[in-house]
């Protein structure tokens, strides 16, 4: 599982998008916009906050990760990794993306 998993999980996401273009430069956006609204916010954190931010964001956003997710996001060790799927889970849902990773 691991990493592979949420892997193929993103594969199976980036099949079902009928404008990958369109929805790169929508996620590209909101991330630019949400990094610059508090530059901070994702900065210098550790995993274990990290982990916080994940599941509080994924919370505010309406979205429930299933257990395989939380196991793979637990065996997880990169910090960076952790940061990225942080800013991703804190992405407020959009038409344009109407259904982030699970």
């Amino acid at each position: 599982m691991g990493v592979g998993y949420i892997l193929r999980q993103i594969e199976g996401q980036r099949l079902a998008i009928v404008e990958p273009e369109a929805t790169a430069r929508a996620f590209g956006t909101e991330i630019g916009r949400l990094l610059s609204a508090d530059a901070g916010r994702f900065a210098g954190a550790d995993m274990r906050r990290y982990r916080e931010m994940i599941g509080r964001y994924a919370r505010e956003n309406g979205v429930v990760l299933w257990r395989e997710a939380w196991e793979a996001i637990d065996r997880e060790n990169d910090v960076e990794r952790f940061a990225v799927i942080a800013v991703l889970a804190a992405l407020p849902e959009s038409p344009i993306y109407s259904s982030k990773l699970h």
